[in-house]
């Protein structure tokens, strides 16, 4: 499917930025060699140009804008399939519940949360003994709430290793902090 959608875009580049930047180059080339001979025929294929450069930016920014998906189509459908595809293989019960105007959430919050809940997921599958789990996104006013919460054994002393320090990494690195409560079943809460 990856394969196909990147021949599309290819396809679609070479139709629609192609054809116009070898038909401006052409027209720009005949306009430098006509401007000391023929300044107005050069004046008007430059004009030219510059209007089939203006149409072409025009369709290139239609194409773009109607390949790319929206923030809130990457982030929340993207999590819903990783959240389907956990419980499936799992059989662990996951709600996966969101509120607020997620369609606020940067394209780089998105990609954060969605690593975050991945790892908080392995962790549950590796070492809760769980079988319910709730995954939730609240936007709030001032902050967004990610939360992986399950009923499982939970751990009185939580022992930080590279998944949960990965956590703790990519959410500082977009000024986020983080919340991990052990004593009962087991939740990581970004803020």
């Amino acid at each position: 499917a990856q394969l196909e959608e990147r021949n599309k875009i290819s396809q679609k580049i070479h139709d629609n930025i192609g054809h116009v930047i070898s038909g401006s180059l052409m027209q720009l080339e005949a306009a430098k060699i006509l401007i000391d001979k023929n300044s107005e025929h050069a004046k008007k294929l430059i004009q030219n140009t510059i209007d089939v450069l203006r149409d072409g930016y025009g369709s290139i920014r239609i194409a773009l804008n109607t390949m790319k998906p929206t923030t809130e189509q990457m982030g929340i459908n993207r999590i819903k399939l990783m959240v389907d595809e956990f419980s499936a293989k799992s059989n662990i019960d996951v709600s996966f519940i969101y509120s607020g105007p997620i369609d606020k959430i940067t394209y780089f919050k998105w990609n954060v949360i969605f690593e975050n809940i991945k790892e908080a997921l392995t962790n549950v599958l590796k070492h809760s003994k769980a079988t319910k789990v709730t995954v939730s996104i609240k936007v709030l006013n001032k902050f967004i709430k990610t939360e992986v919460k399950d009923n499982g054994i939970g751990a009185p002393i939580i022992k930080k290793g590279l998944g949960l320090a990965g956590i703790e990494e990519r959410s500082e690195s977009i000024g986020g902090k983080v919340i991990i409560d052990g004593s009962n079943g087991f939740s990581v809460i970004v803020l």
